[in-house]
């Protein structure tokens, strides 16, 4: 509860300490035209993006795994509509946890729909349910539903930070002998992407979620990517992702880390407009 509290206070900070940070930055980093400053929210505008690879995990399981990520963003003016789907298929070949057998084949598919509503610039409610099958982690099934407010505190052409947070209620099926579980949880959500130069960009994603009910079950998920890109629609990512779950299933480590390597295909319209030239000196 205390690091939610904590990144609360970050989240009311100004705005003027946000700006200067913005001014700061914008010194240091090669102007790119991915990231629109503003919005125009009379127009719609699609995305996607779609990864495939090989992963590599540690944790419940030592594995190498097949990786689909596909993720789609259609906003129609004010109303941004997010898909998110993916699978890993995992080779065992080492295990510490009681419920996964070395050498079998293990699965991690999951999917997430967001709804964004833009009230302002910068600032939409959020809402949104998915699901996801996890049987490295023991659980069989789980089913999820979010709701909160998601604010960018920084949005220029080569960079972008935004916090969220709100309500989130997970059911999960587990394996036995860990019972079925019910969790109403407050949740925080960090989002910051950024362009290196015109070829290299990373992002950090932290998503901390933290119990009412069970106080006992308190969960960080973080994924860092680093993009490299090589044509237009073509980009080679590396990434890597931590799970944390204090209460995991009876048999079961809390912690899991998975590396990948993919390859990366987007595709948007319309495309973001250039940034301007600088002012002549």
């Amino acid at each position: 509860m205390k690091k939610l509290l904590l990144l609360t206070c970050l989240m009311l900070l100004p705005q003027q300490v946000f700006a200067q940070a913005a001014d700061k930055m914008s010194s240091v980093t090669e102007v790119h035209s991915d990231f629109a400053k503003e919005i125009d929210l009379t127009q719609n505008y699609f995305q996607e993006d779609a990864m495939a690879g090989v992963v590599f995990t540690t944790g419940n399981t030592s594995s190498i795994n097949a990786s689909f990520n596909s993720t789609t963003l259609w906003r129609v003016k004010r109303f941004q509509n997010t898909w998110n789907l993916g699978a890993y298929f995992n080779r065992i070949f080492s295990t510490t946890s009681t419920g996964v057998t070395s050498g079998t084949l293990a699965n991690y598919i999951y999917g997430t729909y967001r709804l964004d509503y833009y009230f302002t610039q910068n600032t939409t409610f959020l809402f949104g349910a998915g699901g996801f099958t996890d049987e490295i982690k023991g659980i069989n099934i789980a089913g999820q539903a979010f709701a909160g407010i998601n604010h960018y505190f920084l949005r220029t052409p080569d960079y972008y930070l935004s916090l969220g947070g709100g309500y989130n209620y997970t059911f999960e099926d587990r394996v036995p002998p860990s019972g079925n579980l019910n969790l109403h949880s407050l949740f925080l959500l960090f989002d910051y992407q950024q362009h290196l130069n015109k070829v290299v960009s990373i992002g950090e994603t932290l998503n901390i979620l933290e119990s009412l009910n069970h106080t006992d079950s308190f969960r960080v998920n973080s994924d860092t990517i680093l993009k490299l890109k090589m044509t237009k629609i073509l980009a080679l990512a590396v990434g890597f992702h931590l799970r944390f779950d204090n209460n995991p299933p009876i048999g079961f480590k809390k912690l899991d880390t998975i590396s990948d390597l993919s390859l990366v295909v987007s595709f948007q319209r319309p495309k973001p407009a250039p940034a301007p030239p600088p002012c002549p000196q």
